[in-house]
């Protein structure tokens, strides 16, 4: 690839990771849930005085560590890069919950149709981020990573993943509320 479609491909990139983040805050706003990836940065900006991006960048940036412990001499340094993608991403979250910040919907309906629209901005900014094809956030690097060193299928880190996020997040918002039962 020359220098051009390189920064066409990482602007895509940012471009995707803004949209994404939207999407993350506008699922924020619905208050139905959101991905396990974003919904324990969520639950812990609110028991800690960080904000949702802060903890975002913390929580990918120990992603990215662990991904040099699982893979060690495999782990190929050009991957760090996603430190960068991390911050912008943290950034972008914090700036698009700012931007969605006046949107406060009571009517159950309502909140469904915002849920949604929020789920096909996600996708929109995943696409993107995968038709970049240069670097990849944290979360999947860690499932791609786990699934190198056990030569399973990515399928099978992947639901850990989602798995251990939700029992984490299930953890956090129980601890901060005080109720077992939320």
């Amino acid at each position: 690839m020359n220098i051009k479609e390189y920064v066409k491909r990482y602007f895509y990139l940012i471009a995707g990771l803004f949209i994404l983040s939207l999407g993350v805050a506008l699922s924020t706003r619905a208050r139905l849930g959101a991905s396990p990836i974003s919904y324990v940065p969520y639950v812990l900006s609110l028991g800690f005085p960080l904000t949702m991006g802060t903890i975002t960048i913390i929580m990918h940036t120990i992603f990215i560590a662990l991904q040099v412990i699982i893979l060690r001499r495999d782990f190929n340094p050009v991957q760090l890069l996603q430190l960068i993608a991390t911050f912008i991403f943290g950034v972008f979250t914090d700036l698009s919950l700012f931007i969605v910040s006046g949107i406060n919907i009571e009517n159950i309906a309502t909140r469904w149709i915002l849920c949604i629209i929020s789920c096909m901005v996600v996708v929109f900014g995943v696409n993107m981020e995968v038709k970049a094809d240069v670097l990849m956030l944290p979360g999947e690097g860690l499932i791609l990573a786990i699934s190198k060193k056990q030569r399973r299928n990515s399928e099978n880190a992947k639901q850990a993943l989602t798995v251990l996020l939700c029992v984490s997040e299930r953890f956090f918002h129980c601890s901060f509320s005080g109720n077992l039962t939320v």
